[in-house]
């Protein structure tokens, strides 16, 4: 399964960290684990941002639907947050050093916790010069709405059937029955006629 923009940042970030506590960084940059959150908070607080920008401006012709994998990337915010925060907090007691980059720290450990919180789901079906476009990670689909002859939409799939009898399936989703129902309505707005 292939992971999200989201996700693959935070992997990275938190891999780079691990890295760089193995190569013992410090011997080479001295304070350099003080910086660290004033580079990695700004990213996560903007990546925020575009989330909550997109919330607010939802394009009417785009829905976005969960797949399999948001059920993996939504959870990384909550324990990557968890563990930074446990950390810092055990640092705050049993460490000499500078309280106010270990409160820093404990900020960043917060503000990915709620990135977790305002998440959007990976897949994007949308409506756009009578195409139909579906996205889900490397699954990219371009649909001319003249063409559809059949659209079924399932728990874990969509499958589209054109007038030719060419077969288009949108699959690894995790549809609930109500985001079932919203798929439905936007295709009737939609595509069908």
């Amino acid at each position: 399964m292939s992971l999200d923009r989201k996700a693959l940042f935070t992997i990275l970030v938190i891999g780079s960290v691990i890295v760089l506590l193995l190569l013992d960084i410090q011997k080479y940059i001295p304070g350099f684990y003080n910086y660290l959150p004033f580079v990695w908070v700004p990213s996560v607080i903007f990546d925020i941002y575009q989330t909550k920008k997109y919330l607010k401006n939802k394009p009417e012709s785009e829905i976005r639907v969960r797949d399999k994998n948001n059920s993996y990337t939504d959870i990384l915010p909550f324990i990557f947050g968890s563990l930074i925060i446990l950390f810092s907090i055990m640092g705050f007691f049993l460490l000499e050093s500078d309280k106010g980059i270990i409160v820093f720290y404990i900020i960043s450990g917060l503000v990915l916790i709620f990135q977790g919180i305002v998440s959007l789901p990976n897949a994007i079906i949308k409506y756009e010069n009578e195409i139909l476009k579906f996205v889900n990670g490397n699954q990219k689909e371009n649909i001319e709405t003249i063409l559809i002859k059949e659209i079924e939409v399932s728990e874990d799939q969509i499958n589209v059937k054109t007038v030719d009898d060419k077969k288009f399936v949108f699959q690894h989703l995790e549809l609930n029955q109500s985001e079932i129902k919203m798929v439905n309505d936007f295709f009737k707005k939609y595509i069908v006629k």
